[in-house]
């Protein structure tokens, strides 16, 4: 068995009858079997779903390539065919759960070689990975070319702007719960985009179907695979399909994190994800330049009055192992390491648990080693601490969350900027 499976307690899996194994498909018999050639000739002629289905015995095909231990066929299943991961067996069990050997497990884990957090720190260097929120105005004249390339992100000034910060939060995350204020949060959309591209569900759906097509169909073995989970978010209105799209290694991760179209869907469902709501310590790794690491200086040198948000959906895991094998600075001079370790101090409903919790809410990341939280836009944090190892080339950045909460002030205030920016909107 994988020695990173979950901690939680198996289930000894009873013997099927003899009959039952008979009337399982040619599919199922080559994977078992470990007849590479058999298996392709029949995939390819089969229809994605069935690829997925459960046999007469309860388990699919990848289950019995798992369970036999037979490497090359899980290999192809799962970067050939890109089957989906977490079909459960007869006994709940998925096919990385029932893995034969540490080397069946790995084949389920995200590559080494994965561009996915590289490319995305990479990509940040002129906006940042977060944008920095100064609660005051004082010296403004004064500051730095630093300073000023930070304030292009997108500062908020005053302590008051915080506080509002806070409450949004709380307000768009709380929308989904409240007729009236999923009412309010709907009309501010609207006047912000009279197209309806973001706030609509329905072109929320093409968008990302569009996505889809786009940037995956001719470039990615996943694509059905994200299909399949866009028509289940689509049929059940549930967000957890959404959300193990998103940790596909796909382009579309790249994607919902530039586009707008995204923050709404998943904001307006967080209340039904309250369960999965995130407290503790998480860790996020990633290669980037010193000008990155610099935003959080900033907010460091004086963090009574500064802080950070999220700009985009972040990745992170409980496991730090897991977060320091994507902090690799490659073989580049200018590249160095950087490690993330968040605090959540209270339960926090923009931070989302992907990982295994409970037979009722099991794994929603395609990659069930990771231990994901997922990390949406907007989230608030304080930089406590920053310590700087490895002659300069390694840096371990410690934030803490600022919960979102409802206070009566900045609540008015907020309110008041919105009914303002919906007059201007109207004029």
């Amino acid at each position: 068995m994988c020695s990173r499976m979950s901690s939680r307690k198996k289930t000894r899996t009873p013997a099927r009858s003899i009959s039952e194994e008979n009337k399982n498909s040619e599919l199922y018999w080559a994977c078992k079997e470990a007849n590479i050639e058999s298996m392709r000739q029949i995939a390819s002629m089969t229809d994605f779903t069935k690829l997925n289905e459960l046999e007469p015995n309860g388990s699919t095909a990848l289950h019995a390539a798992c369970a036999s231990g037979h490497v090359e066929i899980v290999h192809a299943l799962l970067n050939e065919y890109g089957v989906m991961r977490h079909v459960r067996n007869q006994y709940g069990r998925t096919a990385y759960e029932v893995a034969a050997s540490d080397e069946i497990c790995q084949l389920f884990h995200r590559s080494p070689n994965s561009q996915r957090f590289q490319d995305h720190a990479y990509k940040s260097n002129m906006q940042g990975p977060t944008s920095v929120v100064n609660e005051s105005s004082e010296n403004k004249d004064n500051e730095n070319d630093n300073e000023t390339k930070i304030r292009r992100l997108g500062e908020v000034e005053g302590k008051e702007n915080i506080e509002q910060i806070r409450v949004g939060i709380r307000l768009i995350t709380s929308a989904a719960s409240s007729t009236l204020l999923r009412s309010f949060v709907l009309q501010l959309g609207r006047c912000l985009d009279p197209e309806n591209r973001f706030h609509d569900e329905q072109m929320v759906i093409n968008n990302i179907k569009r996505i889809l097509d786009t940037k995956v169909k001719n470039c990615n073995f996943n694509y059905n695979k994200a299909c399949v989970l866009l028509t289940q978010y689509e049929e059940s209105g549930s967000l957890e399909p959404l959300c193990t799209l998103y940790t596909l290694d796909t382009p579309f991760y790249s994607e919902l994190s530039d586009n707008t179209s995204g923050y709404f869907a998943l904001y307006f469902g967080l209340c039904k994800l309250t369960q999965r709501a995130f407290q503790g310590r998480c860790y996020r790794g990633f290669s980037g330049t010193v000008e990155d690491v610099q935003q959080y200086k900033w907010a460091h040198e004086q963090n009574d009055r500064r802080a950070v948000y999220t700009r985009s959906y972040y990745s992170s895991s409980t496991d730090r192992t897991v977060a320091e094998c994507f902090a690799d600075p490659a073989h580049f001079s200018n590249i160095i390491s950087i490690l993330v370790i968040y605090e959540f101090p209270e339960l926090c409903s923009t931070a989302i648990r992907l990982y295994y919790i409970s037979s009722q809410l099991p794994c929603i990341s395609e990659f069930e080693n990771e231990n994901e939280v997922l990390i949406t836009p907007g989230t608030l944090f304080k930089v406590i601490d920053i310590q700087i190892s490895n002659n300069g080339k390694r840096y371990t950045l410690y934030l803490q969350n600022i919960s979102a909460k409802w206070k009566l002030r900045p609540l008015m205030k907020c309110l008041v900027n919105c009914r303002s920016m919906l007059r201007k909107i109207s004029e």
